[in-house]
């Protein structure tokens, strides 16, 4: 038997694809990070991280984080985040 992961409601609710979700996953490390990550430009990272805010009704990526853990859109364990040695702890 398969087991799939149930999707979130609010996935749908407010209309994030993959790609947003995948974003806010990264939003705690810093935009150079993400841009070299994601292998796309700043202005890019920044278009989509205003459309996200925009969906989800917040201003700035700490509230889209905050929004999105306790929308059960990401939990704790998939956030990607930078040690104080600057290591991610996840690649």
């Amino acid at each position: 038997m398969t087991m799939v992961a149930k999707a979130s409601p609010y996935k749908v609710l407010f209309r994030l694809a993959d790609s947003d979700l995948e974003l806010i996953k990264h939003l705690c490390l810093p935009e150079k990070i993400i841009c070299e990550k994601f292998g796309i430009s700043r202005a890019a990272i920044s278009m989509q991280l205003t459309r996200i805010s925009v969906k989800l009704g917040v201003e700035n990526r700490t509230a889209v984080v905050v929004k999105a853990l306790g929308l059960g859109l990401v939990t704790v364990d998939q956030l990607v985040y930078r040690d104080y040695n600057g290591k991610a702890n996840s690649s």
